[in-house]
């Protein structure tokens, strides 16, 4: 049986971040992108070069799923497919430079936006939200690393 914080935590991280996200993309007046393409983009841009089925596995999703996103993140101009630099039987796929700064962009716009959500919470609320953030990171790495099954 769930504990009631693994309850909470679990209905609260899905809506939490596509409010973020949402609110974010209303912030800056930023295209409607949406979040699984943040993501991967976001993976494109910390692993230059990489093939979709590297990234799928980086990501933990369907190869298929990466495929249809690259697809569209390339006919929206936000990615790069290329022949692979040391096998020509490999496509490689890039962030655009338009990409990156659309990333640079939502991740000042997102800190900006939670700064100013977080100055409408009490001191305490605040607190408390940065005392969580070590053990955030931890539990973000035990649900990466871990065979949870």
């Amino acid at each position: 049986m769930p504990t009631v914080a693994a309850e909470t935590l679990s209905h609260l991280i899905g809506p939490l971040r596509r409010a973020l996200l949402r609110a974010t993309l209303r912030f800056d007046g930023l295209p409607d992108i949406p979040d699984a393409q943040v993501e991967l983009l976001r993976a494109m841009s910390a692993k230059p070069s990489a093939t979709p089925g590297q990234l799928a596995d980086e990501l933990g999703l369907a190869r298929s799923t990466v495929s249809n996103l690259i697809k569209a993140l390339t006919a929206a101009g936000l990615a790069t497919r290329t022949l692979g630099h040391t096998d020509a039987r490999n496509v490689e796929v890039e962030p655009t430079a338009q990409a990156r700064t659309l990333l640079k962009r939502y991740d000042r716009a997102s800190s900006e936006l939670l700064d100013r959500a977080l100055q409408h919470l009490s001191a305490d609320d605040r607190r408390r939200i940065d005392a969580a953030m070590p053990a955030l990171g931890r539990l973000r790495r035990v649900l990466e690393d871990s065979t949870l099954r």
